[in-house]
């Protein structure tokens, strides 16, 4: 997870989105709802509107400069048990 735009400079202000770059795992599909819940989600933990954005959602206009400036403030790598699975809601299930 990495921070970019106004968030890193100056001009962030009390009423500024925060924007949040993510990654999922190469497997893992995120479809457009299940993103739009994720950013509404991340906006009420943070208290302000979350622009959250994955490498491959930018536009191309602008993608090699928010990648080049964003700051990465989490990163993990998550393994799951053999016995493990997702379910549908993207929660961890262990058997």
């Amino acid at each position: 997870m990495s921070i970019f735009g106004s968030a890193l400079r100056e001009d962030f202000r009390f009423d500024s989105d925060m924007g949040v770059l993510v990654e999922f795992e190469p497997d893992t599909r995120v479809g457009m709802i299940r993103l739009m819940g994720i950013e509404t989600e991340l906006g009420e933990i943070l208290g302000r509107k979350a622009d959250l954005n994955t490498p491959g959602f930018l536009s191309k206009y602008y993608r090699d400069k928010v990648l080049a400036e964003a700051v990465v403030h989490y990163k993990s790598v998550i393994q799951l048990p053999v016995s493990g699975s997702i379910d549908a809601a993207g929660n961890l299930v262990c058997s």
